[in-house]
């Protein structure tokens, strides 16, 4: 038995990484929130979600690259701190049923970052280091979820 992508869902997969990728770069967040309904029309969902894993390392990998100079040790590791210690929290969250107001929650948390951006605001300078614990915390909850 032939298992072998067709030609179109390999031009489907790589145009989906690149507007994946754009959207990306443009908006500095959403290449998953783009590419995982167009993988997953066009693949499995067992291969579409390591797809987007790989997609995302590798996009990630490259941007640290270029501004590897400009990274700062410090902050990424009180933000990988937290966000690793609260990611059981969002898979706890949502084995416990929670998932319709998980997604009410991320919809909201994305229609309020794009009025935020629409509208132009600034946010107040957040120097205290703790705010990355914060942040970071509330990142991992919801990819754990």
């Amino acid at each position: 038995m032939d298992t072998a992508p067709s030609a179109i869902a390999i031009l489907w997969v790589v145009g989906t990484t690149f507007l994946a990728v754009v959207v990306q770069s443009i908006a500095g967040f959403g290449s998953a929130l783009v590419a995982a309904p167009l993988l997953v029309s066009a693949l499995t969902t067992d291969v579409a979600i390591p797809v987007l894993s790989l997609i995302g390392v590798t996009q990630n990998s490259i941007l640290w690259l270029v501004y590897r100079k400009s990274f700062n040790w410090r902050a990424t590791a009180r933000l990988t701190l937290a966000s690793t210690a609260f990611i059981p929290v969002g898979i706890l969250w949502l084995s416990g049923g929670a998932e319709s107001f998980l997604l009410g929650l991320l919809g909201a948390i994305l229609i309020g970052y794009a009025l935020w951006e629409l509208a132009r605001l600034q946010l107040p300078e957040l120097k205290s280091p703790g705010w990355a614990y914060v942040f970071g915390g509330i990142a991992g909850a919801m990819s754990g979820a």
